[in-house]
């Protein structure tokens, strides 16, 4: 077996006399002055040296097994030092490693390169050549938001081991499959959700024979991250493009969107309505595009202009936007329909608005891949999107700046659901108020046993697995314990409730078959006492979190998968919705959306080292604690003297660290 260290006589020496040297004097603070962060070696065993200086004690980190470094640790010096990297033959593909120099809680990194006899591996990306693998997808999916789908269709492959739960009735009803695949045809691995998928060619099913427990797909569509599951977009957008290796024939891409007929939710579709040079209902503040009245229309009177940007230089002509007001919209699915005719060429979506803004251009969200050249003709174009969570969104129609600033014409745009609605006493609630302070009182077993999903009722309760991402948690009284799933004003509550506290709601019953299990839906909370809280011996601010986060990159919590699942067991009590940020060897980020209001967050900070989180433009300086260590779960003592509180804006706000780092119980600090 060969060592991993390449001793030679030379650094035995070097290492002796170095052992002979007074202690260096303080050289400041911790410090590392690389030479160079790039290292590129040949195929052939071979060996490089890079060149640093240091002002304390320093040490190599994280070599992989095929790399080796003379000295892997030494004490600060004024003068630069050399370490010599040595290489083992690559005979295989071209690989890589990221190296840490590590110099008290300073930490600088060297990516180092090696060609391979084989050259690059190939990396799959989704395409017919190389499609993504299950667990692939899955990856690409659930790095997307929720409710979010993909840009762009994507192959992904893998064997079919189990079928959905309206499997069935899917190939039955409407001639579309459910079933899940994995990377192999043991079904070990992570899953990936091909949800209401047509058959080969983007062709319906007609027997559920047509596929079966083993058999080797590829599926063909766009893919989604649906309340934390990976999947593809459902409603016949995807096909099986392969089955055990047989295609159509003709690869005719995913099935059309068939559009629904349901009630318009959209309050002046048509445009027949203005007041001076605005649509009615079609005011929100970011919408820049120039509109003008049509009597070219699809229907009625008038059709909308939607202009380019008339910019003759191409390089700073910009997208311009349609936009509606605002919609509070419940989980489900939706299709926006719309007549479209002219020159110009287009985007549909919407947008995602936090605290009644847009905040930032990945709340963009739109349902077309590239930009649409509009037609000569009026022509119906219809796009779909599921929500997995009550969203606030604004119906959004872009004019793209590769459309050389030409116009095109929008008439009897639509937005219909068949299992949705609007919020709040509109939509399919048929515009009539609830009154949900006197909706009927009843205990969580006298619920559960009405089982009735169009009234409102009034429960009350026990906070606990409290998640603050969809203000969602476990109701217990007395008689039993119901999940709450989905909460209208959860923007008021989320920041509020705590583990232990008291809740008082009213709420529709549900029965969610995928995980067997009846829930709240539709939730409105009527109030909550916070002097029940569970109080954790030695704590003054409570472990579980109500700010919400969207992870980054080389971030996880409680969705993320295997090893990487966040766990912890703190002061003897068991949490599950802790932030973790970096690896050992590659720093972590993620972003916080902070509630209207809220001007101060605060939470406990620890990591595997000390080191500096930066929430913001503000930092924070924590404490290595000896519980970080390894893969969740942890086992961590907290003193109040780990907790951290900073300012912050409303909205987003970026917070990174360039370690590994944890943070638990983030709340509003107001």
């Amino acid at each position: 077996m060969k060592s991993r260290k390449l001793l030679f006589w030379a650094f035995a020496a070097v290492a002796m006399l170095a052992g002979c040297q007074e202690k260096p004097e303080d050289l400041g603070d911790p410090r590392i002055d690389l030479d160079q962060s790039t290292v590129q070696f040949s195929k052939e065993a071979s060996e490089q040296a890079i060149s640093f200086v240091a002002t304390r004690a320093w040490s190599i980190k994280d070599l992989p097994g095929w790399l080796a470094a003379e000295p892997e640790k030494g004490e600060a010096s004024a003068n630069k030092q050399t370490v010599v990297l040595k290489a083992l033959a690559n005979t295989g593909n071209d690989r890589s490693a990221v190296v840490t120099v590590s110099c008290g809680i300073v930490k600088e990194y060297v990516t180092v390169n090696q060609a391979g006899e084989a050259g690059a591996a190939i990396k799959n990306d989704g395409s017919k050549e190389h499609p993504y693998l299950a667990s692939e997808a899955n990856a690409v999916a659930l790095a997307l938001a929720d409710g979010q789908e993909s840009s762009q269709a994507y192959y992904v492959k893998g064997f079919v081991k189990k079928f959905g739960s309206k499997h069935e009735s899917g190939i039955k009803d409407f001639g579309n499959a459910l079933f899940y695949i994995t990377d192999d045809a043991s079904g070990e691995g992570l899953d990936f959700y091909c949800y209401q998928v047509y058959y080969l060619g983007g062709q319906r099913f007609t027997s559920l024979d047509q596929i079966n427990v083993g058999d080797e797909v590829i599926v063909y569509g766009k893919i989604t991250n649906y309340g934390g599951t990976a999947e593809t977009v459902g409603k016949g957008a995807a096909y099986i493009y392969s089955l055990n290796g047989e295609t159509s024939g003709d690869d005719v891409g995913p099935g059309p969107i068939t559009p629904i007929t349901a009630t318009n939710l959209l309050d002046n579709g048509s445009f027949e309505d203005w007041t001076a040079d605005k649509p009615e209902g079609w005011d929100f503040e970011k919408g820049n595009a120039a509109l003008a009245k049509s009597s070219d229309v699809k229907e009625g009177a008038v059709a909308c202009e939607v202009c380019g940007d008339t910019n003759a230089d191409d390089s700073k002509r910009e997208n311009r936007r349609l936009m509606s007001k605002s919609y509070t919209l419940k989980p489900g699915t939706y299709q926006i329909q719309a007549y479209i005719k002219g020159e110009g060429q287009y985007r549909v979506g919407y947008a995602k608005l936090t605290n009644g803004k847009v905040a930032g251009s990945s709340d963009y969200i739109y349902l077309d891949s590239d930009p649409i050249q509009a037609s000569s003709d009026w022509a119906q174009h219809t796009v779909q999107f599921t929500l997995a969570q009550q969203t606030s969104v604004s119906i959004t129609f872009m004019n793209s700046k590769k459309g050389s600033g030409k116009s095109y014409l929008l008439d009897d745009v639509k937005l219909v659901t068949e299992n949705g609605g609007l919020v709040d006493g509109s939509g399919d609630d048929g515009g009539t108020p609830v009154d949900y302070e006197n909706a009927p009182a009843k205990t969580v077993s006298e619920f559960l046993a009405a089982a009735d999903k169009n009234t409102y009722f009034k429960l009350s309760g026990t906070v606990s697995n409290f998640g603050s991402k969809y203000c969602s948690f476990d109701l217990t009284d007395e008689t039993g314990t119901i999940y709450v799933y989905s909460v209208k004003n959860k923007d008021n509550w989320s920041s509020s409730i705590h583990e232990g506290g008291t809740v008082v709601l009213a709420g529709k019953y549900d029965y969610y078959e995928a995980d067997s299990k009846a829930e709240v839906v539709d939730a409105y909370i009527l109030s909550y006492d916070a002097s029940t809280e569970i109080e954790v011996e030695g704590l003054e601010h409570p472990l579980t979190s109500s700010i919400s986060w969207a992870l980054g990159s080389k971030a996880y919590d409680n969705t993320s998968k295997g090893d990487s699942k966040q766990t912890a067991t703190v002061n003897g009590t068991e949490v599950d919705n802790l932030l973790k940020l970096g690896t050992s060897s590659a720093a972590g980020d993620a972003t916080f959306t902070i509630p209207a209001g809220v001007t101060k967050i605060g939470m406990y900070v620890v990591g595997w080292d000390s080191g500096e989180l930066s929430v913001g433009d503000q930092k924070i300086t924590f404490k290595k604690n000896a519980g970080c260590a390894g893969n969740a779960p942890y086992e961590i003592t907290l003193s109040d003297e780990d907790y951290y509180e900073v300012s912050v804006p409303e909205g987003q706000v970026k917070v990174s660290c360039p370690s590994r780092v944890l943070m638990i119980g983030i709340n509003s600090a107001e």
